[in-house]
C-alpha cells in the first residue's frame, strides 16, 4: 500500500504541475514565472564557438570554429524551440523527448540536462527510478568522505556484503559494457565514485560464460562477486556507473577528481604480465629514467564524432612542453597510422617520436561485444594489450597531451599524478568536463 500511496502522490503532484506548465506557456509574460527564471539562467550555445589557446599562428584557422559540446543547453534549446513553433508539439512523450534536442549527440548529455531540470523543477515528482537515495543511504551526510578516511572506506566497500555479494547495493556492471574498453574502464570507476560517496559495499557481476577484460589485465584487490547480474544495455538510472557519472559531473569537480585518482590506484593496478610488456616496450623506446612528453591522438569513431583537431596543434602543444620539460622525446599512441608521419614531419628531426609497432587495422575496432566472449580471442587479446601499454606509457610521461572528449585521455589523466602536467586539446581544456 505504501508503494501505490506513493504513486498516487506523485500522479497528482504532477497533474498540478502540469497545470503550472500549460498557465506558464499561456502567460504574457513567461519569463517572470519560476520556470522561466530558471530557463534564463542556461543559454543556447549551439552555435557559439570557442577560441583555443594562442597556437602560435600555425593552427589552421578551423580551429577557431570548434563548438564547447560542454556548454550546449538541450532542455533551453528545445523549450525556446517549441516556444516559437507550438504548433509543431505532438506529445511531451514523443520521440524525442520534451526537453532532449535532435541535433545533440551525446546520449549521456541528455541525461546529465535532464537530471538537472528534474532537480529544478518546482513541483513535478519523478518515480523513484535511483532507488540509491533509499538503498544507499550516506553515511557522511550527503558529504564525500575526507581524503584520511578514503582506504577505510574503500575496505569497506570490498567486505561489508561478502557473505551475501548479489545484495550489495552497488553492482559492479560497467567492466562488462559492450562499448570500448576506456569507457568501461571509467564507468568501473564511476561504480566506486557512487560506492565512496555512499558508504555502500560492493559486487562485481560476474555472470557466468562471460570474460571480464578488467581482471584479465589488473590486480583485483578482493571484491566480492555475483554471478546473477550483468551488465545491462541502454541507460538505466538505478545503475551505480549512471549515479557514479552525474554525480562526478555535479559535484566539486577539483574533489572529485582527487578522489577519482585515489579510485584509479585502486583499480588499475596492472597485474605482473602487463608490467613485464610494459616495461619492454619503455625500454624498446628508451623512456626508462627519462623524461618525454606522452600524446594520445584518437581518431577512429570517436573521432568521426568529434571536432577535428589538426596535427598542427598537438606540434605546437608538444614544442611548447619541450622546453618546459627539458626533453625532446616523444612517445605516440594513435589508432591512426598516418599519424606518425604528420607529426615527425611538423616536429622535425631534433624530436625523437616513437610509437608502438602498428597492429593490423582490426586490431583497432575491438569492442566490448567481442571482448566479453570467452575464451578471448587472439585478436582481442592483442588489441586490448596494445591499448593499456599505451595508457601506461602515457600515464607515465613527464607532460601528456591528449583530448578530453576520448575515453582513453581521460584514463590516462585519473592514472597520472595530481600535480603531472596534462594537457587536453579540447573540451576547453578541461578533463573533467565528462564524467563517464
Amino acid at each position: 500500500m505504501g508503494d501505490l500511496a506513493r504513486e498516487l502522490k506523485r500522479l497528482d503532484a504532477n497533474a498540478t504541475a502540469y497545470e503550472e506548465h500549460l498557465a506558464w506557456k499561456n502567460q504574457s509574460n513567461p519569463e517572470k514565472t519560476m520556470l522561466g527564471k530558471q530557463l534564463a539562467k542556461c543559454v543556447n550555445v549551439y552555435s557559439t564557438v570557442t577560441f583555443p589557446p594562442d597556437s602560435g599562428g600555425e593552427t589552421d584557422k578551423t580551429l577557431k570554429h570548434q563548438i564547447d559540446h560542454n556548454k550546449w543547453c538541450p532542455i533551453c534549446t528545445e523549450v525556446g524551440r517549441q516556444l516559437q513553433h507550438p504548433e509543431g508539439i505532438k506529445s511531451l512523450t514523443g520521440n524525442p523527448p520534451f526537453g532532449v534536442c535532435p541535433a545533440e549527440p551525446s546520449s549521456q548529455k541528455h541525461r546529465s540536462e535532464l537530471m538537472r531540470f528534474e532537480a529544478h523543477s518546482t513541483a513535478i515528482q519523478f518515480p523513484n527510478s535511483i532507488p540509491y537515495a533509499d538503498k544507499v543511504p550516506n553515511a557522511n551526510g550527503d558529504k564525500w568522505p575526507p581524503p584520511s578516511a578514503w582506504d577505510h572506506v574503500f575496505a569497506q566497500t570490498l567486505t561489508a556484503r561478502a557473505a551475501d555479494p548479489c545484495s550489495a547495493p552497488v553492482l559492479g556492471r560497467a567492466r562488462l559494457k559492450v562499448d570500448g574498453l576506456g569507457s568501461s574502464l571509467n564507468n568501473f570507476a564511476n561504480e566506486l565514485v557512487t560506492a565512496m560517496h555512499s558508504g555502500a559495499p560492493v559486487a562485481m557481476c560476474t555472470p557466468k560464460g562471460i570474460r571480464d577484460p578488467w581482471i584479465a589485465h589488473f590486480k583485483d584487490p578482493g571484491f566480492a562477486t555475483c554471478d546473477r547480474c550483468d551488465y545491462r544495455t541502454g541507460q538505466h538510472w538505478d545503475d551505480a556507473w549512471v549515479v557514479g557519472y552525474e554525480l562526478s559531473e555535479s559535484e566539486n569537480h577539483t574533489e572529485v577528481a582527487f578522489l577519482k585518482r585515489f579510485i584509479y590506484k585502486k583499480l588499475f593496478q596492472f597485474t605482473n604480465k602487463m608490467e613485464s610488456a610494459i616495461s619492454h616496450r619503455s625500454r624498446t623506446h628508451g623512456l626508462d629514467g627519462q623524461f618525454y612528453i606522452g600524446v594520445h591522438i584518437r581518431r577512429g569513431d570517436r573521432f568521426k564524432e568529434a571536432n577535428h583537431i589538426l596535427i598542427s596543434s598537438y606540434a605546437v602543444a608538444v614544442r611548447r612542453l619541450s622546453a618546459r620539460v627539458n626533453s625532446s622525446k616523444v612517445f605516440l599512441a594513435s589508432d591512426d597510422s598516418t599519424v606518425s608521419v604528420d607529426i615527425k614531419r611538423l616536429l622535425g628531426q631534433h624530436y625523437q617520436v616513437s610509437e608502438q609497432p602498428r597492429l593490423p587495422v582490426d586490431r583497432y575496432t575491438v569492442r566490448g561485444d567481442e571482448a566479453r566472449v570467452w575464451p578471448p580471442s587472439a585478436r582481442v587479446l592483442e588489441a586490448e594489450e596494445n591499448v593499456l601499454v599505451d595508457v601506461a606509457l602515457l600515464a607515465r610521461s613527464t607532460a601528456f597531451i591528449g583530448t578530453a572528449s576520448s575515453n582513453v585521455g581521460r584514463l590516462v589523466y585519473f592514472m597520472r599524478e595530481p600535480n603531472s602536467l596534462s594537457i587536453s586539446l579540447d573540451n576547453s581544456g578541461d578533463f573533467m568536463s565528462e564524467a563517464g
